[in-house]
């Protein structure tokens, strides 16, 4: 992964905000282009069929403790987060997201979505965690210890 600086990223971002069409959703960092990218509702549905398939076979959740809401500089976001996990069902260690560590001020492995709307984040968390089950603890990722 690059590493960035918080100016870095913070340029990106507010670079991204000038960008966005009418119709956009969501907004990520897209770690493997090294920018921000905005999500329509047909690509943020498309990607959230492929997060559903992911979850329901246990590579992926969207634990709820992380859906937030945060305020950056006048601007609103709802977000969530996108963990990996293993097939035992322990989070799979992973980067931290650059826009929530350096942007909205969250320090959590995984990606991070940022809404425009609480409605349409909690829509598309419903979606892929139906009949689910959440992580009851932010301290899911705690490594199970090896036996001798």
């Amino acid at each position: 992964m690059p590493c960035y600086n918080k100016e870095m990223i913070e340029c990106m971002y507010n670079q991204s905000l000038t960008q966005h069409r009418q119709g956009d959703l969501a907004l990520s960092f897209i770690s493997h282009q090294s920018q921000f990218g905005w999500f329509d509702k047909k690509t943020i549905t498309a990607q959230s069929k492929i997060w559903r398939k992911l979850a329901l076979t246990g590579q992926s959740k969207i634990n709820s403790f992380n859906n937030k809401e945060v305020v950056v500089d006048g601007y609103t976001w709802y977000f969530l987060v996108v963990q990996p996990y293993k097939p035992n069902g322990k989070f799979a260690p992973c980067n931290f997201d650059p826009f929530g560590l350096m942007v909205l001020g969250e320090m959590v492995c995984g990606y991070i979505y940022a809404f425009k709307t609480k409605q349409n984040r909690d829509a598309i968390y419903s979606y892929v965690m139906k009949d689910i089950a959440d992580s009851t603890e932010e301290n899911d990722d705690e490594e199970e210890e090896e036996e001798d």
